[in-house]
């Protein structure tokens, strides 16, 4: 499995703007999503506002992902 790592930044919807367009390039390109909000100018957590029930997407921080 190929993977592709977004690191949102920025407000609320450029988030989400950010995370469409890597998703979109994610399932064209047969790749799982790996979200990292925890450094977003929101200073929160994406998950607390947004539930994401897609096969592609996973939220995660990057240092477990890593470890």
């Amino acid at each position: 499995m190929k993977y592709l790592i977004v690191q949102p930044r920025g407000g609320f919807v450029d988030s989400i703007s950010v995370i469409d367009k890597c998703l979109n390039y994610a399932v064209k390109y047969d790749r799982r999503l790996i979200i990292d909000s925890r450094r977003s100018q929101m200073n929160d957590d994406i998950q607390k506002y947004v539930h994401f029930n897609h096969p592609n997407i996973e939220i995660c921080d990057l240092n477990v992902f890593y470890g």
